[in-house]
């Protein structure tokens, strides 16, 4: 009797999860596909600066968080899309913003 149960409980959740829809826009698509492929050691400084390019972004997530063995600081490296192109950017929250080019 109570493999019954589950065999319906199974077939409820099933016929549950088969009517939901999941919402995704074109443009996350194509955000989340940029990164795919995307490994840290495959960042090449191109340039430091005070100002950073994330005003400029339409969307912008947060990749990884880098922590240095020779102090407490943590570098957060940031995926930028500007004009559509990706853009990663490290933030040391000291003011300093600094341009990888993914090679």
């Amino acid at each position: 009797m109570s493999s019954v149960k589950i065999i319906i409980s199974l077939l409820l959740l099933l016929s549950f999860f088969s009517s939901c829809t999941i919402y995704k826009s074109p443009d996350r698509k194509d955000f989340e596909s940029s990164s795919a492929s995307f490994s840290v050691q495959n960042l090449k400084p191109l340039a430091c600066s005070y100002q950073s390019v994330k005003g400029f972004s339409s969307t912008s997530k947060l990749v990884s968080i880098l922590s240095s063995a020779s102090s407490d600081e943590s570098v957060f490296l940031w995926e930028h899309q500007v004009n559509s192109q990706t853009v990663f950017e490290s933030d040391n929250l000291k003011g300093v913003y600094c341009l990888y080019e993914n090679i």
